[in-house]
């Protein structure tokens, strides 16, 4: 980090990811002013400075005015850190977070749609209504680690009833469930295990003949 307005000196900033145990930790070295990080990620369970846990806030505006505090944008999935000035490093903590996630409005899709009117997703929207025969949404996901076995968590929702689809990783071919959702504005996740290669991996989400019912597809977040 440069900083020009404090006699121009250079500053490390380093950063560890530790997904295997949901923590990123950030190393900010003394600050003459008030500093605020972004940092992409899912959303912390809780952040802390200097040891001493961070409160969260509701709201950007509410996050402008604090003197410390962390706010996480949902559609860019960025956790915004704000801390006080200091004259010592600090480390900041993000726990049970882990890789941000791949958004369904974003994957390569086939014959679906996309759309924004109910609340409660991540990213810009979600994959809409999904219920027929030739339509899909396929990822590129970069094993986090290499080649090995990891969680896929699937977010969604099925207002209607409990779905199934079918899910390709590498050709490799598996149906999942899920389960019934209260309503259309209620998300859910289900734990999918899959074995990914050392670098790019094509993850194909399927409705075949044999798959039930219509979900909303809000995005999916691949875990060691």
């Amino acid at each position: 980090f440069y900083d020009d307005v404090n006699g121009g000196e250079m500053r490390d900033i380093s950063v560890s990811e530790d997904f295997a145990n949901e923590k990123v930790t950030v190393n900010l070295p003394a600050m003459a002013d008030e500093t605020t990080m972004q940092i992409f990620s899912t959303e912390p369970t809780s952040v802390t400075v200097a040891g001493a846990e961070v409160v969260k806030a509701d709201t950007l505006d509410a996050f402008n005015e604090a003197t410390s505090a962390y706010y996480y944008d949902t559609v860019q999935n960025l956790t915004y850190i704000k801390t006080a000035a200091t004259d010592t490093t600090q480390a900041i903590v993000l726990n049970g977070v882990n890789h941000a996630p791949y958004e369904a409005e974003f994957g390569h899709l086939t014959n679906v749609s996309t759309a924004s009117d109910h609340a409660g997703y991540t990213g810009t929207g979600f994959v809409a209504g999904f219920d027929e025969e030739k339509e899909a949404v396929e990822f590129d996901i970069d094993a986090v680690d290499g080649a090995s076995d990891y969680t896929m968590e699937v977010r969604y929702s099925a207002g209607v009833e409990d779905a199934t689809r079918t899910v390709y990783v590498n050709g490799n071919k598996q149906q999942i469930t899920l389960p019934k959702t209260a309503d259309w504005d209620t998300w859910d996740v289900v734990e999918v295990p899959v074995t990914l290669q050392d670098g790019i991996n094509q993850v194909v989400f399927d409705f075949e003949a044999g798959d039930t019912a219509g979900i909303n597809f809000d995005h999916v977040v691949i875990k060691k």
